[in-house]
């Protein structure tokens, strides 16, 4: 029945179709009138049915342009990130020319003309697309070594702000970088970061594991060279640090201890903005033949 009822309307309309086109606007909406009656099918969607706009077209595909940028383009592209210290998109478009230029004449650099002026003209976007890949393979990934410190913690306060003259050199913030690669198995080097708040100053002393003792004696042996007494110390919630060595060291010395919050970076952001640059020597990432080492 229902199929045989679908039939009757369509055969209805159909009989109607190339009249309602033709017609005026009084004639149409007697039309639309008609079959309504006819069919039960309301006259909007009569309207529709015949003006052909409830029909859904198939939309025409685009023949697929050829990639301009391919492999070989992008493997070119990867070696001028490498020799341009993994910039990134911007700055390397930015300095390209240059850098061609003078490895051309080296003869450190070798490629086709048509390889060659793609490199002079490629965008930003497209050469971060392109490089997404090895941008990937250079993820740091390494174990977390910080783990959080109970001992002395209810007598080192956070620093609220109000304990620092921040405008005084010698009020410093510390943080311990460790070189473990994917694994904190076993003994490895670490670096001790201190940087002064007013000053920017740093210093880095390298730390055979996390023993307090050694770590305190790191922190010593940095005052000793920088040209100011230590006035106050910021550490992260570490157990390197909420030690009684450097806890007697600075209750002695009449040295401010503080510490930041638990999980709160930002709180010892001086240290941490200074570490990727002080242990860019340690971390040396400009060889593609094995990961760089991890540094937390």
């Amino acid at each position: 029945m229902a199929n045989a009822a679908m039939a009757t309307r369509a055969e209805v309309i159909k009989r109607y179709e190339a009249k309602y086109l033709k017609a005026s606007k009084k004639e149409k909406s007697r039309i639309l009138d008609s079959i309504h009656e006819s069919t039960g099918i309301s006259r909007s969607r009569a309207r529709r049915i015949l003006t052909g706009s409830g029909v859904k077209k198939q939309k025409k595909r685009r023949p697929r342009r050829a990639p301009e940028y391919d492999a070989a383009f992008a493997a070119v592209l990867e070696k001028m990130w490498v020799h341009m210290d993994f910039a990134c998109g911007r700055r390397l478009v930015a300095g390209m020319e240059d850098m061609l230029e003078a490895l051309q004449r080296c003869g450190e650099f070798e490629t086709s003309e048509e390889i060659l002026a793609k490199l002079k003209t490629v965008s930003a976007a497209t050469a971060d697309r392109l490089l997404a890949k090895a941008k990937k393979g250079l993820i740091l990934k390494g174990e977390p070594t910080t783990k959080p410190g109970t001992l002395l913690k209810k007598d080192i306060p956070i620093r609220m702000g109000n304990e620092w003259d921040d405008a005084v050199p010698g009020f410093v913030e510390i943080d311990l970088v460790a070189h473990c690669g994917e694994s904190t198995a076993g003994d490895y080097v670490n670096t001790l970061d201190v940087t002064d708040i007013c000053t920017g100053w740093t210093e880095t002393a390298a730390v055979l594991s996390k023993a307090q003792i050694h770590v305190s004696n790191a922190l010593k042996d940095i005052e000793k060279r920088q040209p100011f007494d230590f006035k106050g110390i910021d550490s992260d919630n570490g157990n390197e640090f909420f030690n009684h060595h450097l806890y007697r060291w600075c209750k002695e010395r009449g040295i401010v201890f503080t510490r930041g919050r638990p999980y709160k970076k930002n709180d010892n952001c001086h240290a941490e903005q200074k570490i990727g640059t002080s242990c860019a020597e340690i971390s040396d990432i400009r060889a593609l033949k094995g990961k760089p080492p991890s540094m937390q």
